[in-house]
């Protein structure tokens, strides 16, 4: 049996917050952190409270395939099953409705308070049973598929993060405050975690529930003064990995940037492996090589991105070969690799 080269483990979430998860993923996901050679979380707190000081983990934050989500800026008619006239603002929400990190109470007070808007839920959870819910001004799209969420966030104003300030929320990086900066979007959201403060300047973070709904009628009157309607923004206090900060990449980029302007849209992961048990050059022909076992992976180097594919080039000495490993996962979208330096 063949050993794997590289063995990493990225938490999400803090997985202690779900009753069920947490009779025996605390457990389980401590063996794995154990086991990893590389350990990653998407939030500071998911870093803090899972690093030891033998075994750290890497912040790599989530981000949004954002050539997917400027789709929103271009003009183009409604979806099909919209369900706003279009003469009232619109303010939106994609995501899961969760009771563990949406904040009922908050919006309920702000659907009442702002009767004269449109609120638009996208997204898994259903109808939840609370008063905004049944609101003549509240709609409830159910979930769609990614690749539909452009044509939703067109027609809306500004969009909204209302989550709890919770021990859960503490350790989110949530995801969709990037697509809806990448939409064109003036975003509304709660103060919830560390990640979020770092969004302060283009974004309005609500302090206290009384200030959520002026804090919305800013975000629409923004968006209504506004020629485009849109209030794309660069992503604030670009990530460090290693000691490294990401610069944002050129929009008339594709694949490899520059060295100026690369690791920020891209997922790669550099590693150099040393020890390495595969036969020297000398070999008999036909000879089964034995596995790659690393004797050590230090991050040099890391980046961002979504929903699909990272693949990991392992350098492996005396003979300056090259094998590739691709690792899924849910937070990792484009498929790239890097050269041993």
């Amino acid at each position: 049996v063949r050993m794997p080269a590289l063995r990493i483990y990225q938490s999400r979430d803090d997985i202690s917050q779900e009753a069920y998860i947490a009779r025996h993923g605390i457990r389980l996901e401590r063996e794995q952190l154990d086991r990893a050679d590389l350990r990653l979380g998407t939030s500071q707190e998911l870093c803090r409270k899972l690093s030891t000081p033998e075994k750290p983990v890497q912040l790599l934050p989530n981000a949004a395939n954002t050539a997917l989500f400027k789709q929103a800026l271009r003009p183009g008619p409604p979806p099909s099953d919209w369900p706003c006239s279009g003469d009232r603002p619109v303010v939106g929400y994609v995501g899961n409705m969760a009771a563990l990190r949406m904040d009922y109470a908050l919006l309920d007070a702000a659907v009442a308070a702002c009767p004269e808007f449109d609120f638009v839920f996208i997204g898994t959870g259903g109808r939840p049973d609370e008063a905004f819910a049944r609101s003549a001004n509240a709609h409830f799209l159910g979930p769609k598929a990614l690749e539909q969420l452009p044509q939703y966030l067109r027609p809306m104003d500004c969009c909204q993060i209302p989550f709890l300030r919770n021990t859960l929320t503490k350790s989110i990086y949530p995801l969709k405050i990037n697509e809806y900066l990448a939409a064109g979007k003036s975003v509304v959201c709660t103060d919830f975690s560390a990640d979020v403060e770092a969004f302060s300047d283009v974004a309005l973070l609500s302090r206290s529930p009384e200030d959520y709904p002026s804090l919305l009628r800013e975000a629409v009157a923004h968006c209504a003064r506004s020629t485009t309607g849109s209030r794309q923004q660069a992503v604030p206090n670009r990530p460090q990995i290693a000691g490294k900060t990401f610069a944002a990449p050129s929009p008339n980029r594709r694949h490899r940037p520059s060295t100026r302007n690369r690791r920020w849209s891209r997922a790669i992961i550099r590693l150099e492996t040393r020890g390495s048990t595969r036969e020297s050059r000398t070999s008999r022909p036909g000879e089964r090589r034995g596995p790659i076992r690393p004797a050590s992976s230090p991050l040099l180097g890391g980046a961002i991105g979504h929903r699909s594919r990272v693949a990991v080039r392992i350098a492996h000495r005396p003979r300056n070969e090259v094998r590739r490993h691709a690792a899924r996962s849910p937070f990792l979208w484009h498929r790239s690799s890097c050269r041993r330096p």
